[in-house]
């Protein structure tokens, strides 16, 4: 993974976590498939699995296609490998996050799989603040209906 562009995202990742700075401008200004590739070199055996999951939150702040459905797809794969607490514990902590881009990316996660605490979330999903979150939210309820 380029030195550079990871220093970046960990001041990146400082600053946010400080609550000084909104990260979709920062992120903004790293070309989408070099945002894209560092999702898919997080799954490397080198990355702690709390690197990780703080990473993909950083990450979930850009809400570009290519980033997004990277994101989505790694937290799906974490969850996948998680055990039940942990995927409870990740679902409950991302759908009350505050960043809108984690509810974003969990809702859409969570149209593709059945687990009861999923249901629990996009409910309270389906009432969030944000419209794009709503959205989202309703879309992966209306799939669970389907598929169900």
């Amino acid at each position: 993974m380029n030195q550079r562009i990871l220093r970046y995202l960990a001041a990146v990742a400082i600053a946010v976590s400080a609550g000084d700075v909104d990260p979709a401008p920062r992120l903004e200004q790293v070309p989408e498939n070099v945002l894209a590739d560092v999702v898919g070199e997080l799954d490397g055996p080198d990355v702690e699995e709390q690197d990780r999951w703080r990473m993909l939150a950083l990450l979930s702040g850009d809400i570009r296609p290519a980033v997004h459905k990277r994101v989505a797809r790694a937290v799906n794969h974490l969850l996948d490998h998680g055990t039940p607490f942990e995927r409870v514990e990740m679902v409950a902590e991302w759908a009350t996050a505050q960043c809108e881009g984690q509810r974003a990316v969990i809702a859409d996660v969570l149209a593709q799989r059945r687990e009861a605490i999923g249901d629990l979330a996009l409910e309270h999903l389906a009432v969030d603040p944000s419209p794009l979150v709503r959205q989202r939210a309703r879309r992966a309820r209306r799939h669970g209906a389907l598929t169900g």
